[in-house]
């Protein structure tokens, strides 16, 4: 299941092309897109934030559908060429951020917890980078 999971979080970024230089809304704009196609798999999105609350308690199989995923070092090196192309400092120290940032505006919308804007809370996080 994680494994499945995660190919199909694999396909969503794979061949994606990133300029060389980017600007932060630009960049912003990126990371929605990536955002949108992804949350296209409402149902998947659901199934792995409804195993996450199953198995908080078991650090082993929490990790692969976190911080061990097999998605999560494809899309860290995403998250960095597009801050890296935004003129981010220390693209590489705040690419896990990002992407973090981007699973949980995920999960918010699988859950339907409220309306956010994604593109807003995005370009706020990427304007304040250094």
């Amino acid at each position: 299941m994680v494994n499945r999971l995660s190919e199909g979080s694999q396909a969503d970024i794979n061949d994606l092309e990133i300029a060389a230089s980017v600007s932060r809304q630009e960049a912003a704009e990126i990371v929605v897109g990536i955002l949108e196609h992804m949350a296209r798999r409402a149902d998947a999105q659901a199934a792995r934030g409804a195993l996450l609350f199953e198995l908080r308690d078991d650090v082993e199989l929490r990790e692969l559908l976190t911080a061990e995923a097999p998605v999560r070092r494809p899309l860290t090196r995403l998250a960095e060429r597009i801050l890296v192309a935004a003129g981010v400092n220390q693209a590489s120290a705040h690419a896990p951020d990002l992407v973090g940032l981007v699973d949980a505006l995920l999960m918010y919308q699988a859950a339907k917890a409220a309306p956010v804007d994604a593109r807003k809370v995005l370009r706020a996080y990427l304007e304040g980078l250094g």
